[in-house]
Protein backbone atom coordinates (compact mmCIF):
# COMPACT_ATOMS: atom_id res chain seq x y z
CA UNK A 1 0.00 0.00 0.00
CA UNK A 2 1.15 3.73 -0.16
CA UNK A 3 2.77 3.70 3.19
CA UNK A 4 4.33 0.30 2.75
CA UNK A 5 5.66 2.07 -0.54
CA UNK A 6 6.99 5.29 1.48
CA UNK A 7 8.86 3.10 3.95
CA UNK A 8 10.35 1.26 1.03
CA UNK A 9 11.59 5.16 0.03
CA UNK A 10 12.31 6.01 3.68
CA UNK A 11 14.30 3.22 4.62
CA UNK A 12 17.66 4.13 3.21
CA UNK A 13 18.61 7.40 4.88
CA UNK A 14 22.58 7.57 5.52
CA UNK A 15 24.25 4.80 5.19
CA UNK A 16 26.82 6.08 8.59
CA UNK A 17 22.92 5.95 10.27
CA UNK A 18 21.97 2.21 9.65
CA UNK A 19 24.31 -0.84 8.93
CA UNK A 20 23.55 -3.20 6.33
CA UNK A 21 22.68 -5.44 9.04
CA UNK A 22 20.10 -3.60 10.32
CA UNK A 23 18.03 -2.73 6.95
CA UNK A 24 15.01 -5.03 7.23
CA UNK A 25 14.58 -4.07 10.69
CA UNK A 26 14.71 -0.47 9.86
CA UNK A 27 12.04 -1.11 6.84
CA UNK A 28 10.06 -2.83 9.72
CA UNK A 29 10.11 -0.16 11.63
CA UNK A 30 9.71 2.16 9.32
CA UNK A 31 6.32 0.92 8.45
CA UNK A 32 5.19 0.74 12.00
CA UNK A 33 5.87 4.73 12.10
CA UNK A 34 4.37 5.21 8.93
CA UNK A 35 1.71 3.11 10.49
CA UNK A 36 1.53 5.09 13.53
CA UNK A 37 1.48 2.17 15.54
CA UNK A 38 0.63 2.86 19.13
CA UNK A 39 4.00 4.07 21.26
CA UNK A 40 3.44 1.03 23.92
CA UNK A 41 3.47 -1.84 21.06
CA UNK A 42 5.91 -0.32 19.09
CA UNK A 43 8.31 -0.16 21.55
CA UNK A 44 7.72 -3.64 23.04
CA UNK A 45 8.11 -5.17 19.39
CA UNK A 46 11.35 -2.92 19.06
CA UNK A 47 12.89 -4.09 22.74
CA UNK A 48 12.61 -7.76 21.41
CA UNK A 49 13.59 -7.48 17.87
CA UNK A 50 16.53 -5.07 19.23
CA UNK A 51 17.94 -6.19 22.00
CA UNK A 52 21.52 -4.07 22.11
CA UNK A 53 20.45 -0.17 23.71
CA UNK A 54 22.93 1.56 21.36
CA UNK A 55 21.54 0.08 18.01
CA UNK A 56 17.85 0.57 19.28
CA UNK A 57 18.69 4.06 20.07
CA UNK A 58 20.04 4.61 16.74
CA UNK A 59 17.67 2.88 14.53
CA UNK A 60 14.42 4.00 16.14
CA UNK A 61 15.93 7.96 15.84
CA UNK A 62 16.77 7.38 12.38
CA UNK A 63 13.27 6.19 11.71
CA UNK A 64 11.26 9.59 13.26
CA UNK A 65 13.85 11.59 11.93
CA UNK A 66 13.44 10.26 8.26
CA UNK A 67 10.09 9.43 8.60
CA UNK A 68 8.97 13.27 10.05
CA UNK A 69 11.71 15.15 7.62
CA UNK A 70 8.87 16.54 5.17
CA UNK A 71 8.94 18.96 8.09
CA UNK A 72 9.60 20.51 11.21
CA UNK A 73 5.96 19.38 12.51
CA UNK A 74 6.14 16.25 11.22
CA UNK A 75 9.29 15.04 12.94
CA UNK A 76 7.94 17.07 16.01
CA UNK A 77 4.73 15.03 16.03
CA UNK A 78 6.41 11.95 15.52
CA UNK A 79 8.86 12.78 18.33
CA UNK A 80 5.87 13.33 20.63
CA UNK A 81 4.12 10.42 19.59
CA UNK A 82 7.04 7.88 20.70
CA UNK A 83 8.39 9.75 23.94
CA UNK A 84 7.47 7.13 25.72
CA UNK A 85 9.66 4.64 24.20
CA UNK A 86 12.28 7.34 24.01
CA UNK A 87 12.22 7.69 27.66
CA UNK A 88 11.98 4.50 28.41
CA UNK A 89 14.68 3.62 26.01
CA UNK A 90 16.75 6.14 27.84
CA UNK A 91 15.54 4.88 31.41
CA UNK A 92 16.83 1.15 30.95
CA UNK A 93 19.77 2.73 29.37
CA UNK A 94 20.55 4.79 32.41
CA UNK A 95 20.66 1.35 34.40
CA UNK A 96 22.76 -0.29 31.71
CA UNK A 97 25.07 2.56 31.99
CA UNK A 98 24.74 2.55 27.58
CA UNK A 99 24.94 5.92 26.18
CA UNK A 100 22.17 5.72 23.72
CA UNK A 101 21.72 9.73 24.60
CA UNK A 102 24.93 10.31 22.27
CA UNK A 103 23.40 7.87 19.79
CA UNK A 104 20.69 9.97 19.12
CA UNK A 105 22.46 13.03 18.57
CA UNK A 106 24.70 11.22 16.04
CA UNK A 107 21.48 10.28 14.27
CA UNK A 108 20.19 13.80 14.11
CA UNK A 109 23.19 15.35 12.82
CA UNK A 110 23.72 12.17 10.08
CA UNK A 111 19.71 12.30 8.62
CA UNK A 112 19.80 15.85 8.55
CA UNK A 113 23.11 16.84 7.67
CA UNK A 114 22.11 19.19 4.70
CA UNK A 115 19.86 20.86 6.71
CA UNK A 116 21.98 22.52 10.27
CA UNK A 117 19.33 24.40 10.84
CA UNK A 118 17.22 21.69 11.30
CA UNK A 119 19.82 20.15 13.34
CA UNK A 120 19.72 22.58 15.95
CA UNK A 121 15.86 22.87 16.15
CA UNK A 122 15.72 19.25 16.79
CA UNK A 123 18.10 18.86 19.52
CA UNK A 124 15.87 21.59 20.96
CA UNK A 125 12.84 19.44 20.69
CA UNK A 126 14.81 16.73 22.38
CA UNK A 127 15.81 18.97 25.33
CA UNK A 128 12.39 20.27 25.92
CA UNK A 129 11.26 16.48 25.82
CA UNK A 130 13.70 15.75 28.40
CA UNK A 131 15.26 13.18 26.19
CA UNK A 132 18.60 14.71 26.40
CA UNK A 133 20.24 17.08 28.61
CA UNK A 134 22.90 19.85 28.19
CA UNK A 135 25.45 17.55 29.63
CA UNK A 136 24.70 14.99 26.35
CA UNK A 137 24.51 18.13 23.94
CA UNK A 138 28.11 19.36 25.38
CA UNK A 139 29.59 16.21 25.20
CA UNK A 140 28.13 15.48 21.24
CA UNK A 141 29.80 19.05 20.21
CA UNK A 142 33.27 17.96 21.69
CA UNK A 143 33.64 14.22 20.85
CA UNK A 144 34.86 13.08 17.89
CA UNK A 145 33.94 9.55 16.65
CA UNK A 146 35.41 6.70 14.16
CA UNK A 147 32.24 6.68 11.64
CA UNK A 148 30.84 10.09 11.62
CA UNK A 149 31.34 13.72 11.80
CA UNK A 150 34.48 15.02 13.36
CA UNK A 151 34.38 16.93 17.05
CA UNK A 152 33.28 20.63 16.83
CA UNK A 153 37.01 21.20 18.16
CA UNK A 154 38.48 19.36 15.90
CA UNK A 155 40.32 20.27 12.86
CA UNK A 156 37.29 20.88 10.54
CA UNK A 157 35.18 24.31 9.01
CA UNK A 158 33.62 26.18 11.61
CA UNK A 159 30.34 24.20 12.53
CA UNK A 160 27.90 27.28 13.88
CA UNK A 161 24.87 24.85 13.93
CA UNK A 162 26.84 23.04 16.73
CA UNK A 163 27.70 26.10 18.73
CA UNK A 164 24.14 27.37 18.41
CA UNK A 165 22.85 24.11 19.51
CA UNK A 166 25.41 24.69 22.50
CA UNK A 167 23.86 27.63 23.70
CA UNK A 168 20.05 26.07 23.27
CA UNK A 169 21.39 23.59 25.58
CA UNK A 170 22.84 26.29 28.29
CA UNK A 171 19.24 28.22 28.00
CA UNK A 172 17.33 25.02 28.32
CA UNK A 173 19.18 24.53 31.56
CA UNK A 174 18.68 27.78 32.94
CA UNK A 175 14.84 27.36 32.53
CA UNK A 176 15.50 23.71 34.63
CA UNK A 177 17.47 25.86 37.22
CA UNK A 178 15.07 27.97 37.77
CA UNK A 179 11.91 25.59 38.37
CA UNK A 180 14.36 23.49 40.11
CA UNK A 181 14.96 26.67 42.75
CA UNK A 182 11.30 27.71 42.91
CA UNK A 183 10.44 23.91 43.68
CA UNK A 184 13.13 23.53 46.57
CA UNK A 185 12.00 27.12 48.13
CA UNK A 186 8.88 25.25 48.25
CA UNK A 187 10.16 21.99 50.47
CA UNK A 188 10.61 21.52 53.52
CA UNK A 189 14.37 21.23 54.21
CA UNK A 190 15.66 17.75 54.55
CA UNK A 191 12.44 15.66 53.37
CA UNK A 192 13.55 13.15 50.90
CA UNK A 193 11.73 15.70 48.17
CA UNK A 194 14.29 18.70 48.80
CA UNK A 195 16.84 15.72 48.46
CA UNK A 196 15.81 14.95 45.11
CA UNK A 197 15.46 18.74 43.58
CA UNK A 198 19.15 19.08 44.65
CA UNK A 199 20.90 16.46 43.52
CA UNK A 200 18.67 17.25 40.21
CA UNK A 201 19.92 20.63 40.34
CA UNK A 202 23.47 19.85 40.62
CA UNK A 203 23.22 17.66 37.39
CA UNK A 204 21.71 20.47 35.99
CA UNK A 205 24.26 22.99 37.24
CA UNK A 206 26.86 20.67 36.26
CA UNK A 207 25.16 20.44 32.13
CA UNK A 208 25.20 24.27 32.15
CA UNK A 209 28.99 24.04 33.17
CA UNK A 210 29.67 21.93 30.36
CA UNK A 211 27.83 23.27 27.48
CA UNK A 212 29.46 26.52 28.59
CA UNK A 213 32.89 25.44 28.51
CA UNK A 214 32.34 23.69 25.28
CA UNK A 215 30.70 26.64 23.58
CA UNK A 216 33.56 29.00 24.84
CA UNK A 217 35.89 26.25 23.47
CA UNK A 218 34.45 26.08 20.27
CA UNK A 219 34.59 30.26 19.89
CA UNK A 220 38.33 30.59 20.90
CA UNK A 221 39.35 27.37 18.41
CA UNK A 222 37.91 29.11 15.90
CA UNK A 223 39.13 32.71 16.80
CA UNK A 224 42.64 30.96 16.83
CA UNK A 225 42.21 29.29 13.60
CA UNK A 226 41.01 32.33 11.79
CA UNK A 227 43.72 34.14 13.18
CA UNK A 228 46.66 31.99 12.39
CA UNK A 229 45.11 32.03 8.73
CA UNK A 230 45.93 35.66 8.90
CA UNK A 231 49.45 35.57 10.11
CA UNK A 232 50.09 33.12 7.88
CA UNK A 233 48.63 35.63 5.34
CA UNK A 234 51.17 38.41 6.46
CA UNK A 235 54.20 36.06 6.76
CA UNK A 236 53.95 35.86 3.03
CA UNK A 237 53.56 39.31 2.59
CA UNK A 238 49.66 39.27 1.27
CA UNK A 239 47.03 41.70 2.25
CA UNK A 240 44.64 40.54 5.16
CA UNK A 241 41.24 38.86 3.91
CA UNK A 242 38.68 41.08 4.70
CA UNK A 243 36.35 37.98 5.08
CA UNK A 244 38.70 37.15 7.78
CA UNK A 245 38.62 40.30 9.35
CA UNK A 246 35.03 40.11 9.47
CA UNK A 247 34.82 36.53 10.58
CA UNK A 248 37.41 37.32 13.67
CA UNK A 249 35.24 40.59 14.72
CA UNK A 250 31.96 38.60 14.53
CA UNK A 251 33.40 35.33 16.63
CA UNK A 252 35.51 37.64 18.96
CA UNK A 253 32.30 39.62 19.71
CA UNK A 254 29.94 36.51 19.99
CA UNK A 255 32.47 34.92 22.33
CA UNK A 256 32.35 38.78 24.28
CA UNK A 257 28.51 38.58 24.03
CA UNK A 258 28.04 34.89 25.93
CA UNK A 259 30.28 35.51 28.74
CA UNK A 260 28.47 38.47 29.62
CA UNK A 261 25.34 37.14 29.08
CA UNK A 262 25.71 34.11 31.34
CA UNK A 263 28.32 35.37 33.70
CA UNK A 264 26.15 34.84 36.82
CA UNK A 265 25.85 31.07 35.62
CA UNK A 266 29.33 30.91 34.75
CA UNK A 267 30.52 31.75 38.37
CA UNK A 268 27.34 29.79 39.74
CA UNK A 269 28.98 26.76 37.78
CA UNK A 270 32.40 27.52 37.92
CA UNK A 271 34.03 24.20 40.00
CA UNK A 272 31.38 21.94 38.04
CA UNK A 273 32.84 22.97 35.04
CA UNK A 274 36.59 23.00 36.51
CA UNK A 275 35.85 19.47 37.01
CA UNK A 276 34.75 18.75 33.63
CA UNK A 277 37.08 20.21 31.47
CA UNK A 278 39.78 18.88 33.41
CA UNK A 279 39.15 15.77 31.17
CA UNK A 280 38.05 17.68 28.00
CA UNK A 281 40.29 18.80 24.85
CA UNK A 282 43.11 20.68 25.74
CA UNK A 283 41.99 23.81 23.38
CA UNK A 284 38.63 23.70 26.29
CA UNK A 285 40.90 23.60 29.29
CA UNK A 286 43.16 26.75 27.47
CA UNK A 287 40.08 28.35 26.71
CA UNK A 288 38.28 28.15 30.55
CA UNK A 289 41.70 29.57 32.20
CA UNK A 290 41.22 32.46 29.67
CA UNK A 291 37.46 32.89 30.74
CA UNK A 292 38.61 32.53 34.65
CA UNK A 293 41.70 35.15 33.57
CA UNK A 294 39.24 37.94 32.58
CA UNK A 295 39.17 40.44 35.55
CA UNK A 296 35.55 40.70 35.83
CA UNK A 297 32.88 39.71 32.94
CA UNK A 298 30.83 42.55 32.87
CA UNK A 299 29.04 44.73 29.89
CA UNK A 300 32.02 47.07 29.81
CA UNK A 301 34.16 44.87 28.68
CA UNK A 302 35.67 45.25 25.29
CA UNK A 303 35.96 42.71 23.22
CA UNK A 304 39.83 43.37 22.38
CA UNK A 305 40.55 42.19 26.32
CA UNK A 306 38.65 39.12 25.47
CA UNK A 307 41.12 38.06 22.75
CA UNK A 308 44.14 39.91 23.75
CA UNK A 309 43.41 37.39 27.04
CA UNK A 310 43.05 34.35 24.73
CA UNK A 311 46.18 35.62 22.77
CA UNK A 312 48.13 35.70 26.26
Amino acid sequence: DKRAREADDDEGGDDRAVSDDDRATAKALMLRVANKEPADVLGAWLSEEVPDLVRRARLLLHALLTRGSKSYTHVTTLLERYRDVLDALCAEALEDGAEVEMEMLYAVEDVWATLPHSVVVIVGKLLEQETVTAAHVAAWAIRAREDGPASILADRPWAPHLFEALVLAIEHGVTQQMALEQELSGLPAGSAEASAATEKLGEVNEGIGEALVAAVAALVREIQTVEARAGARADAGRDPDDADTWLLHLLVSRLASLMRRYQRLFEAVIDDAAAAVASAPEVAQRAFEAVRALPSITSEVPSVLVRDTIRG
